[in-house]
């Protein structure tokens, strides 16, 4: 299974002429935070970072979508 999903990976990332190596190094790049508010009973939050072009091409070469994981900030 892991042989099936590094090829799958391999043969979808290869028009964008990267190695897989470096494909894995843009995507391992996209890290999601969560936000907290000490002291308050305000929930934690999650919020992903805004990929790079070249890890927003690899998703779209994937056809995976990155999540959507806005928050308005509390004033």
């Amino acid at each position: 299974l892991a042989y099936m999903i590094a090829q799958s990976f391999w043969e979808s990332i290869k028009p964008l002429q990267l190695t897989a190596t470096d494909a894995w190094g843009y995507v391992s790049q996209l890290q999601t935070i969560r936000l907290s508010v000490p002291k308050t009973n305000l929930p934690p939050v999650k919020k992903i970072q805004t990929p790079t072009p070249v890890c927003a091409t690899i998703f779209s070469a994937l056809n995976l979508k990155i999540p959507n994981l806005s928050f308005t900030p509390v004033v």
